[in-house]
């Protein structure tokens, strides 16, 4: 996993360089990247990929934390509705059964709704 990386970075570097149109003379000893404009350009696109990917990532996650939880209300509801819980035991085994839930999906929007 590392050598791919370092591979695909060293091949990075070299393709932005070729598209930057790097010169080298030896005599007089120079360096310059005339079209510097391009590899910046495409450094900021790739950049902004990322960025858009991450945070789409993140929406992906909230909207179906909301959606648990909503589904988890309605099966609690329902089973409340039908007299399912008629005894004091029932809704506490429920809520050993479901503790670990709520703890993470607490958590969870915590750390989504942070601004």
């Amino acid at each position: 996993m590392i050598m791919k990386t370092i591979l695909f970075t060293i091949i990075f570097i070299i393709a932005l360089l070729w598209v930057g149109d790097l010169t080298i003379t030896f005599k007089p000893f120079s360096i310059s990247l005339p079209g510097w404009y391009k590899p910046v350009g495409i450094i900021l696109f790739v950049l902004a990929m990322a960025v858009y990917n991450i945070g789409e990532y993140a929406k992906g996650y909230k909207h179906s934390f909301d959606d648990g939880i909503k589904n988890v209300l309605k099966y609690l509801k329902r089973n409340a509705l039908n007299g399912k819980y008629s005894s004091m035991k029932a809704p506490i085994r429920l809520y050993a059964k479901f503790a670990w839930l709520s703890s993470i999906l607490g958590l969870l929007k915590i750390v989504f709704e942070a601004p």
